[in-house]
């Protein structure tokens, strides 16, 4: 029996899907260099609507993570289908942009696509379906653990991939996956010994806001001092936002509980435009397109980041909003004429021969 979706989980993904556009914005238009520019109005609300991408990312990794223990929520396919969609909708994509001519014809560009859940083009794709299909196993690591144990884990953990980093500098690939089994295992802590005492379902609210201002304070004290007294400052300014941020990792956590417990009816278009998030990440994802062509070539973000304030949030608000609704339109088209069509063949086929044996 299928599950209805929770319209609260749902929310949680719609508002994350924009927040991981917004940050995508604030971090690659004018050429990726808005935030190592002097301070200025623009860069402030830059700052305020778009560092928030990675606990976007964090909280689908976070609710994954729930149901895969709470749950044990586990079937290959749907692992099957996103591969399907993520090379389909890369490939797409790929040829857009050959055709429009915004790209030359790449063959290992091509191949990449077509191999886009493991080629890093979305490194979120990749390391959610790494997760995905060892979750049993880390099923059974969180099973046969005590406290004690889990607690030695849980603190090298963090310090390999959240404090390391802001050490000897970024991982990549490693500290993302990193990063996604962390979260995996802090959850599985939370629900195997939170309880009464977890406190970030018990100071939500306060923790979040809490860790949301003093990432926002530290950003923008950075840019003051970079602007006005020491400028090498500057390059240390996206640390607390980034995907191996200590501080953005619990902020997460206190974003999770806040939607899990937030009581709301099922609204239809909720749970719509929630299924059909992973469109949005899959048109504006690939870090070709996002760089070299979405923000600056098609929606002009290098110049409408130097006009005035009024404009620029005007224009900020629309090409998420914009992005957004193409992308769930374009992944509500694609499940219906392409996942549904596929899936008839299959078992079309499927049942043929079987009918032979």
């Amino acid at each position: 029996m299928k599950k209805e979706r929770q319209s609260n989980f749902e929310l949680m993904r719609i508002i994350s899907m924009f927040s991981i556009l917004a940050f995508h914005y604030q971090i690659h238009i004018d050429s990726d260099t808005i935030m190592y520019q002097a301070f200025s109005k623009n860069q402030f609300v830059a700052i305020l609507a778009g560092s928030w991408g990675t606990l976007g990312t964090n909280l689908f990794f976070i609710v994954t993570s729930y149901f895969l223990i709470e749950s044990c929520r586990y079937d290959l396919k749907k692992i099957k289908k996103l591969m399907i969609k993520t090379s389909f909708f890369a490939v797409v994509l790929l040829g857009i942009a050959f055709i429009v001519g915004y790209v030359r014809f790449d063959l290992i560009w091509l191949i990449k696509s077509i191999f886009a859940p493991f080629t890093y083009m979305y490194w979120f794709i990749s390391a959610y379906i790494i997760l995905y299909v060892f979750s049993p196993i880390l099923n059974r690591i969180i099973d046969g653990l005590n406290i004690k144990e889990y607690q030695f884990i849980l603190i090298v953990l963090f310090w390999v991939v959240y404090i390391m980093p802001l050490i000897i500098g970024y991982f990549d690939l490693t500290g993302r996956l990193g990063c996604a089994i962390f979260i995996y295992f802090f959850m599985g802590y939370l629900l195997k010994w939170g309880g009464v005492k977890n406190v970030f379902e018990k100071y939500s609210y306060v923790g979040f806001l809490s860790v949301s201002a003093l990432i926002v304070l530290y950003e923008i004290s950075i840019s003051w001092i970079g602007t006005h007294i020491y400028a090498p400052v500057q390059k240390y300014i996206e640390i607390f936002e980034g995907t191996q941020s200590p501080l953005m990792v619990l902020n997460s956590f206190f974003a999770f509980y806040i939607f899990k417990n937030l009581r709301i009816k099922n609204y239809k278009l909720i749970n719509f435009l929630g299924k059909h998030t992973l469109g949005v990440f899959l048109i504006h994802g690939p870090g070709m397109l996002s760089r070299l062509i979405l923000w600056d070539m098609i929606f002009k973000g290098n110049i409408y980041y130097h006009k005035d304030t009024k404009t620029f949030i005007l224009h900020y608000f629309m090409t998420v909003t914009i992005l957004f609704i193409i992308g769930v339109a374009l992944d509500y088209l694609y499940t219906v004429l392409i996942e549904n069509t596929l899936i008839k063949i299959y078992t079309h086929a499927k049942f043929k021969l079987q009918k032979k044996e």
